[in-house]
């Protein structure tokens, strides 16, 4: 018991008394004020508070208030929703006898919201005296299920924009990740071309928590062929004070995506080598007649820059793009002699070898 000790002088007949009077001082305190729980939709998120009263033993009894969504200001007026209006469950100690030995008590508070979403509240605790309320305190709630939360040690994903994150914080962290598509035109890596598109990533209340981030950026087929590049020399970079970086990528050819591990957030993109298409074959045959009518023969060349042609493919019709003969056969010579045949005499046959195949 909190105690203050007043001293009055008396004087009589020249003699002096000392008189002490004994005045209790009646405190409630909440701290803290406010309380602040961040955490996912239908989990329950808890914090600590703590009830400090002057009197031993003496009671409190403790009741919430919630306000309409999108209501911020703390005024108790606007607060006029049970918890249940809103699917709230909340729960606390309604009645707490304060420990005398103490003269507080902590105490759990729990909320559990049923969406993503801001919820903001009061819990409210009163001092009970012989059946009469005396003081009544309040501190404020704001439940956030909207705003990311990263449990230490515990991955997370987080995707937009063909991209997937899965972070790992240090230490419990609320905040957002943006992941939005970069558009200002960077011109890429000398002799690399972007495949899809750039992303940014800002986490600015995250980012200085980051234990690990791993980054799967995903790509279609059609992009691949549109852009003409060699899928085993895709590879992730990021763009670090005017020039970019190439990360320790991994390419997953069948689920296609590019992924790598980095330990902070910056502008990212998938870069690849450039395939030149190999120009059409130059077909070199014996002429325009052959005496033989169980064979034929024909050669042919073609060039490839930065590109080996590793197969090219030929065929035989009796119109220009026929296949009655021969059908499509592969070779991985510039040359071929086709025997076997049963050719007619005065009939005129075509060779087809279109662009060489590279891989």
């Amino acid at each position: 018991m909190k105690k203050k000790f007043i001293i009055a002088t008396i004087v009589m007949i020249g003699m002096i008394f000392l008189v002490v009077t004994n005045v209790s001082a009646l405190t409630l305190k909440l701290e803290p004020s406010k309380l602040n729980l961040n955490g996912e939709p239908n989990t329950e998120i808890c914090t600590k508070l703590t009830i400090d009263y002057s009197v031993p033993y003496g009671l409190v009894e403790g009741r919430d208030l919630w306000a309409e969504e999108g209501v911020t200001d703390k005024i108790l007026s606007l607060h006029t929703l049970n918890a249940e209006d809103l699917g709230l469950v909340v729960t606390y100690p309604k009645s707490v006898t304060i420990p005398g030995d103490k003269g507080y008590e902590d105490v759990d508070v729990c909320v559990t919201a049923p969406d993503k979403g801001l919820y903001h509240g009061a819990l409210l605790y009163r001092t009970i005296q012989s059946g009469s309320v005396g003081i009544e305190l309040n501190v404020w709630i704001t439940v956030d299920t909207k705003t990311p939360f990263f449990v230490k040690d515990e991955p997370k994903e987080i995707s937009a924009f063909q991209t997937v994150l899965q972070i790992t914080t240090n230490e419990d962290v609320a905040g957002n990740v943006i992941i939005s598509e970069y558009g200002n035109g960077l011109e890429g890596p000398d002799g690399k071309a972007l495949l899809g598109n750039l992303i940014e990533i800002n986490a600015p209340e995250v980012e200085d928590k980051l234990k690990s981030v791993t980054i799967k950026k995903y790509y279609t087929i059609e992009q691949l062929n549109e852009n003409s590049l060699d899928e085993d020399s895709l590879k992730l970079y990021y763009y670090n004070e005017g020039g970019w970086e190439q990360l320790n990528s991994v390419v997953n050819k069948n689920a296609k995506y590019v992924s790598a591990s980095v330990n902070h957030f910056s502008i990212f993109g998938i870069f690849g080598n450039i395939l030149t298409v190999p120009s059409k074959p130059v077909v070199v045959d014996d002429g325009d007649s052959t005496t033989s009518t169980t064979s034929l023969h024909a050669q042919w060349s073609s060039n490839s820059i930065g590109s080996d042609i590793s197969e090219y493919m030929y065929s035989i019709g009796t119109s220009p793009e026929a296949t009655n003969i021969v059908d499509w056969t592969s070779t991985i010579q510039t040359s071929v002699t086709k025997s076997g045949l049963s050719l007619n005499v005065g009939t005129t046959y075509y060779g087809q070898v279109p662009l060489g195949l590279f891989y």
